[in-house]
């Protein structure tokens, strides 16, 4: 009678061990040895080179302290979409660099004239490299010249004549995508 109790209970304990072990495999997705799981990839999108892109100014840029080599900070205008999906969102940040200004940050003469290039369009952790300069129209400061005539005369009148070069903060700007890159959509 106790051989008998002692082949039931051997009997059952490897089915249990197997139940359990049949159970463990449901919660987990089926795998073979050493291989990590699979998950759909997520929907990429190509940006193709060319593409325009609208951005404005986040910084006043002026020939007064603009010096070449200095960072400049825009952002995305608009949605930067592919089709109809959304792949930046509209604020993302984009520097640029200025190309023609002061020579260094330590002149104290204005520049005679004020350029910049559009460098790169930084989504997430993704930089999108993109391509496009904007330069500064030259404009008299209308005020200066009056002052400076009533005060000096003629002298006053020719030293306040300079153009002064100046992109205000908001100026729209077209750029446009150097090179195709794949992005993930964000939304339609």
């Amino acid at each position: 009678m106790v051989a008998q109790i002692l082949v039931v209970l051997l009997s059952c304990v490897p089915f249990q061990a197997a139940g359990e072990e049949a159970h463990a495999h449901t919660d987990d997705p089926p795998q073979q040895a050493g291989e990590m799981p699979t998950f759909p990839p997520a929907s990429r999108l190509l940006l193709k080179e060319g593409t325009q892109v609208a951005l404005k100014f986040a910084q006043k840029l002026s020939a007064k302290g603009a010096f070449v080599g200095e960072p400049v900070e825009l952002v995305l205008a608009q949605d930067l979409k592919v089709g109809d999906v959304i792949v930046v969102k509209q604020g993302a940040r984009v520097l640029g660099t200025v190309v023609a200004g002061k020579e260094s940050e330590k002149k104290k003469k204005e520049a005679r004239q004020l350029a910049m290039r559009i460098d790169f369009l930084r989504a997430g952790n993704t930089k999108i490299k993109l391509r496009g300069e904007k330069s500064a129209e030259g404009k008299r400061d209308k005020n200066a010249m009056i002052e400076g005539t009533v005060f000096l005369g003629l002298s006053g009148l020719l030293m306040t004549s300079g153009k002064h070069y100046e992109i205000a903060e908001g100026s729209p700007v077209t750029a446009y995508v150097d090179e195709d890159i794949e992005l993930p959509a964000l939304g339609p």
